[in-house]
C-alpha cells in the first residue's frame, strides 16, 4: 500500500509567479510522478514465483515458475491456480497413452475405422490404428497437457 505524507510549504519557497503562498509545481509534480511510478509497479504485493508451480521436482518448478508470468503474459491469459508439472519417463508416458487409447479408442473401434478407411483406399487393411498412433504420440514428445490430470 502507498502512503504519502503532504508536508506544508515552508515560506519563501519557490512558488507559481502571481500566487502568492499558492502550491509548489516541482514539490506537486514530484508527488505526482512518485504516485504513477509506484502505482505502475503494482501497488499490492505480486504472487511469489515460488507459488505459481506445484511439482516434485525443484529444477522443473524453477524453470516453470521463471517462464509462466511470461507465458501468462503474452497468451493474455492469467494464472488463476498453480500449474501441476511432473517429469514421466517413457515408460510412464507409453503406459499412459494405452490406457488412454484403451479408453477413447476400443481395438473394437480402432479396427472398425481402419476398415472404413481402407473402403476408401486411404489405408490398408492390415493396419494396427492403435500402433501408429502410439508411436505417433510417443516419438518425439517433449511435454503434453492432460485436463484429467489435475
Amino acid at each position: 500500500m502507498l502512503a504519502m505524507t503532504v508536508l506544508p510549504i515552508p515560506p519563501g519557497s519557490s512558488r507559481i509567479e502571481g500566487t502568492p503562498g499558492g502550491p509548489d509545481i516541482g514539490r506537486i509534480l514530484a508527488c505526482w510522478v512518485a504516485l504513477i511510478v509506484f502505482g505502475a509497479c503494482g501497488g499490492t504485493a505480486q504472487q511469489p514465483q515460488s507459488d505459481l508451480v506445484v511439482s516434485s521436482d525443484a529444477k522443473l518448478r524453477e524453470l516453470a515458475s521463471a517462464l509462466l508470468p511470461d507465458l501468462a503474459s503474452r497468451s493474455g491469459l492469467e494464472l488463476r491456480e498453480p500449474v501441476r508439472l511432473e517429469m514421466r519417463s517413457r515408460e510412464q508416458l507409453v503406459r499412459y497413452l494405452e490406457y488412454k487409447l484403451d479408453e477413447e479408442l476400443p481395438e473394437e473401434e480402432a479396427r472398425a475405422t481402419v476398415d472404413a478407411y481402407a473402403l476408401f483406399g486411404l489405408v490398408p487393411r492390415t493396419l494396427d490404428l492403435r500402433e501408429v498412433l502410439l508411436g505417433l504420440y510417443t516419438e518425439q514428445v517433449a511435454g503434453f497437457y492432460e485436463p484429467d490430470s489435475t
